[in-house]
Order: structure tokens, then sequence, then C-alpha cells
């Protein structure tokens, strides 16, 4: 069940490069359903999903809302959650309950084996070097593109959760706090994140 309401991709759109339309022809050619649920006309996430995926959301979800996805995992159910930079702090701030901290930053990537043609550092490319060995992970020659990702981080003291992160960067990536400005960042030492930073965690 995709959440709907809040900017999210669009699950019907097959044509522009930001659609979910191709995703969702994909998991249906497995035996998945999919629909779309927005969550304050339905009061809660209908029974028959089991997994809820909040795909790149551009405006914030009331309490409420965060409360319907705090109980739809209470059952024992699946949150996928995926963030841009710079939007959902309350969504983000909620992701604590589950020991995931997501940061207010965009990670910039200089590696050169890692970026596309034309050198966009925004673009991060995920290859075997950047996954951790996960069962969910088990993929023959695994090869991941995203574009403005932000850093998660690990509260190992939070209760009863147990976070481990499943992607990292490479050593030459940073993760930009001063992304809103107009010069070209480089890394702030001692203020940023540098280094192999996390931008993939399971709780």
């Amino acid at each position: 069940c995709f959440t709907s309401g809040h900017g999210e991709l669009d699950i019907n759109d097959a044509y522009d490069p930001t659609g979910l339309g191709l995703f969702v022809e994909e998991l249906q050619k497995q035996n998945y359903e999919a629909q779309s649920v927005t969550l304050l006309l339905e009061g809660e996430l209908p029974e028959q999903c089991e997994v809820a995926i909040l795909a790149g959301p551009q405006y914030d979800f009331k309490p409420e809302e965060l409360r319907m996805l705090a109980e739809f995992v209470a059952q024992g159910k699946d949150l996928m959650v995926l963030l841009d930079p710079g939007y959902t702090p309350n969504l983000a701030k909620d992701l604590e309950r589950y020991g995931i901290i997501v940061g207010d930053d965009l990670v910039l990537e200089q590696n050169p084996k890692y970026q596309v043609v034309g050198g966009d550092i925004s673009y991060i490319i995920l290859d075997q070097d950047s996954l951790v060995p996960h069962p969910i992970l088990n993929i023959r020659n695994p090869m991941v593109m995203m574009r403005m990702a932000r850093s998660v981080d690990a509260d190992v003291e939070a209760e009863g959760v147990q976070t481990q992160f499943l992607a990292t960067t490479t050593d030459q990536s940073w993760a930009e706090q001063g992304y809103d400005q107009e010069e070209m960042p480089v890394p702030d030492l001692g203020l940023e994140r540098i280094g192999q930073v996390p931008i993939i965690a399971i709780s």
C-alpha cells in the first residue's frame, strides 16, 4: 500500500522518470497487489496491506497519520520510507521511535567511479561493495542509483528495536548540511559526516 496525499511518487505514472508505474507493474508480475491509500480519508491502513510504502512525500504527515503508521507497525507489518532532503521533518523525527535517525542533509559523492556522466555529485550509485550482507539484499551483481539521498544513523539506545545499516557510500562522500546554499558545496571538516555515509537502514 502506497500512501498518497503528501506529494508522493505516483504509482499510476509509467511515463515520467519519477513515476512508480513501471515498478508497480513489476510487483504485479510477481503476484503482488498494489494500491494507493490516503490515510486521513480512510482513517487507517486497510487490513489487507502487508507493507506500507511512503515514497518521497513532499508534505509532512499529521500526528494522526503518524499514529496510524505506528499502529500498523505494531501489528507486525512492514513500513518502507523513502525521504528526500529538506522535506517532512515531523515524519523524519518520528522514525526515531524505530531507532532510525534521519539526517537533515544531502549526501554527495566525489568518487568518479560512483558518479553519473556529467559529474553530478548528488547521484549516489551503490554496488556490491556498498551493501551490507543481509537476507533482503541477496541480489546478484546489484547496482542501485539514487539521487538526493539523506544520511541515516542508528540510535543504539532506542528500546525494543535493533537497527542495522544496509548501505553506505564511499570514502569520498559526505553529508552536506548547507545544501540549500547557492555556492558549490565542499566537505566541512569537524561539522559534517565524511566518508562511508549510511543511507539505508533497517529496524
